[in-house]
């Protein structure tokens, strides 16, 4: 794990993203079907608004449901639950975002290993700390800018 001091480029955050949760083969066009389907948690929130924000700024936003969902994990099940859906939403929204193709595997990836972490074993044994470290390099990054 590396503590982000100063702004970094979108290639060394892929880099600590992959070495972290490897790659992933995932198809892309099945994720966009299934996206599709479901009903959105996020009613405000217009396909065409959330790409116009940057990926870090969609990660960050991601994160920030995460957050959300780590910190009810313990004390509200409906209320981390809820947070996790969200979360999960807008990741859907960043993988069907045409300028994220180039970053499909690596959240497609994060998707993966939150929904086992949440919902699953937790096979990948990563931890809330890694979840705040990973989401918290976009935050960080999205308010540099």
């Amino acid at each position: 794990m590396e503590i982000i001091t100063n702004k970094i480029s979108v290639q060394k955050l892929e880099e600590m993203a992959e070495k972290m949760f490897g790659r992933v083969e995932v198809d892309v066009d099945e994720v966009i079907k299934k996206i599709k389907k479901e009903n959105f948690i996020h009613k405000d929130l217009s396909v065409r608004r959330w790409q116009a924000f940057s990926f870090i700024e969609q990660m960050a936003n991601v994160g920030s449901e995460v957050g959300r969902a780590l910190n009810w994990k313990d004390r509200d099940g409906k209320t981390s639950q809820m947070a996790f859906e969200r979360g999960l939403e807008l990741l859907d929204l960043t993988i069907a975002d045409p300028k994220n193709e180039k970053r499909i595997i690596e959240i497609a990836r994060v998707r993966e290993t939150l929904c086992d972490y949440f919902l699953g074993k937790n096979q990948y044994h990563i931890s809330e700390t890694n979840w705040r470290d990973y989401f918290y390099s976009f935050g960080y990054a999205a308010a540099l800018r």
